[in-house]
């Protein structure tokens, strides 16, 4: 590779892969056909492998779309990033993302649903517990599945082999209940507080905060302000691919959970970092404004927040590996691993943007794409 720096093929696990990100606004329902969500899909996971993102994990989509994707690109492993699929969530009666999933009440119609996404062929299981009014009217600080309920779901999974990824937004409540009751990853995972953080710290779990879906709904002199990036660093962070299609106008638009949402990662991620807690990258890739080569901004925000670069290419490469099950052969560059390589012209260690200038992208031992003249070494 003429002297490249190699790490391995980056994994974003919370993505969206039959969504839009150009869209104006997101909708659970498939107003379009089957055959332009696919190619919609197959288009959003070639700007994933072009960026190095070589395995992806999608955390919802219509009933039937994302195992159809999943399907679809199984004999062209080398042209997509390999994909695995939650199957329909589960959520309580008209919870979040109800109209993707089993709407499921108490232990008996947990596990039946648990077992019938695994009887389908899921590869994990994906369960919304925040309050019913996760838009944030009206909240309660109660989450609507209780520890019980959650313990069964992940007991259940488990049993068949299937880790868990639980919603956790926006209630401390929900966030501590997913931890106590054995869930692999936390998406969102805000609100965090010390009391989390240690049951955290003891915990198997791990966050994946997608903290730019939560940056994208703002306007970027918006994004400045709040977060507190320096002038240097923040154009920095705004050179990173972000999708400019949508105009983020005014921050009055902005629901007051997302403007609360993005005030927790402020404070809490910085000391999930110091605290040493497992962090995978995640973007919710496929909302509107969030693109699908987005991880190369979120590992560039962990950075800004205070991870050393190391800590973010692991949250990128083998923590990611670990929380789908697959450290055995992803998450690494070592004998016997799939072939899921980025190449890069510079040391990342040195500078995590060196991330966003790859000269080769390596899937399933294929070159997909170089800014090298490989065939001289043919």
């Amino acid at each position: 590779m003429d002297g490249a720096w190699c790490i391995p093929g980056l994994i974003d696990l919370h993505v969206h892969s039959c969504l839009n990100p150009r869209a104006r606004s997101f909708s659970t329902s498939r107003a379009e056909s089957k055959e332009s969500v696919l190619n919609c899909a197959l288009d959003n996971l070639k700007t994933a492998l072009a960026s190095g993102i070589t395995t992806v994990r999608d955390c919802g989509a219509c009933p039937g779309d994302a195992f159809l994707l999943r399907e679809h690109i199984r004999k062209r492993q080398h042209e997509f990033p390999t994909i695995y699929v939650c199957g329909n969530i589960v959520t309580y009666p008209s919870g979040h993302l109800c109209d993707w999933g089993f709407q499921a009440h108490g232990k008996e119609a947990i596990m039946r649903a648990v077992v019938a996404n695994a009887a389908a062929g899921a590869d994990f299981i994906k369960v919304t517990s925040d309050p019913r009014d996760m838009e944030a009217r009206d909240r309660t600080p109660d989450p609507s599945y209780s520890l019980a309920d959650l313990t069964v779901l992940v007991d259940t999974s488990h049993k068949h082999g299937l880790s868990v990824a639980c919603h956790t937004y926006p209630s401390i409540v929900g966030v501590q209940r997913a931890v106590m009751a054995g869930v692999d990853t936390l998406e969102h995972a805000v609100p965090l507080d010390e009391s989390t953080f240690r049951l955290l710290a003891e915990s198997h779990s791990l966050i994946v905060p997608t903290i730019v879906a939560a940056l994208d709904e703002f306007p970027l002199a918006e994004v400045e302000r709040t977060i507190g990036f320096g002038p240097k660093l923040f154009r920095s962070f705004c050179g990173l691919n972000r999708v400019c299609c949508l105009d983020r106008q005014a921050v009055s638009e902005v629901p007051e959970s997302i403007r609360e949402w993005l005030a927790s990662i402020r404070v809490g991620l910085p000391q999930a970092l110091s605290g040493n807690i497992q962090i995978g990258i995640g973007t919710d890739a496929g909302l509107p404004g969030t693109d699908f080569n987005s991880a190369l901004r979120e590992m560039f925000a962990l950075v800004a927040f205070g991870a050393p670069p190391l800590r973010a290419l692991q949250a990128a490469t083998l923590v990611p590996a670990r929380a789908l099950r697959l450290d055995r052969s992803l998450g690494y560059i070592k004998k016997g691993f799939h072939a899921d390589i980025l190449c890069l012209e510079s040391n990342p260690l040195e500078d995590i943007t060196a991330v966003t200038r790859p000269i080769g992208v390596v899937k399933a031992g294929h070159l997909t794409r170089s800014k090298i003249n490989h065939k001289q070494h043919t």
